[in-house]
């Protein structure tokens, strides 16, 4: 009897070891399935982070994409702007050509005109009024 309350003992104590081991490892278990539940946790809000940030990214793109759209067409108008002073510029300096030419010929006729005053006055000077 002796014999079999010592393997009775040594029995209880094998399965006693055997529950704290189990005991142990499932304590592991569930503390490394909370530690892998925290990160999966933190990944899952870094993910959103990103799509967050993704957003922002989206909105400040299609920002600058209209900003350079509306360069463009101010880059547009200011080159339309330069062709219409191009053309008036021209316009002026066509007029310049031709008031200079004007000048030119008014002073032609100015000086013919002061010689016909200078003939008209020797021609005058000649009849005496008795």
């Amino acid at each position: 009897m002796r014999n079999l309350a010592k393997k009775t003992q040594d029995s209880t104590v094998s399965i006693q070891k055997m529950i704290a081991n189990l005991q142990s490892g499932s304590e592991r278990a569930a503390a490394s399935m909370q530690e892998t539940l925290g990160k999966a946790q933190e990944g899952a809000s870094n993910v959103v982070r990103a799509g967050e940030l993704l957003e922002e990214i989206a909105e400040g793109i299609a920002t600058i994409s209209d900003r350079n759209i509306q360069v463009a067409s101010a880059a547009e108008e200011q080159s339309l702007v330069a062709e219409e002073i191009h053309r008036n510029v021209d316009d002026i300096n066509s007029l310049v050509i031709q008031v200079s030419a004007g000048a030119e010929q008014t002073a032609v006729t100015s000086r013919e005109l002061a010689r016909l005053a200078e003939q008209q006055q020797g021609l005058v000077g000649r009849f005496k009024v008795s």
